[in-house]
């Protein structure tokens, strides 16, 4: 069945934006646009793809060696949808974001032909010209979010939170305190 639209149509792609206490980890890309500068993993919707969540674990995965199934991942969820005009030299690109919350930094294997090395950033060290695309609003939106979800965890993730924010509060010089809401 064939179909003509009036409109162009438009790509579709993912992002992981991958936290481990207060640092984000990045690729520095080996493939233009942007070649050389770092990224979030991410990349194309594939037509066997379920939907873009699997789309950024899948890519996570190729470009990384992070799996998102690891028992590693504490909190992981949507970010947003980000579909500014201008965000993609390419073409018009719309990116579904994702982030991972994970208690250890995992082991990265890079995937040569579109990464030339991964390394993790202190958020709030990271530069916007530091980062290519938008990539670098997409890392703070994730961290609000993620933070948000922290700060109202239900009882099952409540021992897991108080671990992070233990590690992250010794990381930052300040105490975290979570309420118990076990009891």
């Amino acid at each position: 069945m064939n179909y003509t639209y009036q409109y162009p149509m438009q790509t579709v792609t993912a992002d992981a934006v991958v936290f481990c206490r207060h640092e984000v980890l990045l690729i520095k890309r080996n493939t233009e646009p942007f070649k050389g500068q770092w990224a979030l993993p991410g990349g194309h919707l594939d037509p066997e793809d379920e939907n873009t969540e699997v789309t950024a674990d899948r890519e996570l995965k190729e470009e990384t060696g992070v799996d998102a199934d690891d028992q590693n991942v504490f909190i992981q969820g949507e970010v947003g949808a980000y579909s500014q005009i201008d965000r993609d030299p390419r073409g018009r690109y719309i990116t579904i974001a994702y982030f991972y919350c994970m208690l250890e930094k995992p082991e990265c294997k890079i995937d040569p032909e579109e990464v030339k090395e991964v390394k993790w950033f202190n958020i709030y060290d990271l530069k916007e010209d530091e980062v290519a695309f938008d990539h670098y609003k997409i890392i703070m939106d994730a961290d609000v979010k993620a933070t948000k979800i922290m700060l109202s965890a239900p009882t099952s993730i409540n021992s897991t939170i108080k671990k992070w924010g233990n590690i992250l509060g010794k990381d930052l010089g300040v105490k975290c305190v979570v309420k118990d809401y076990e009891k």
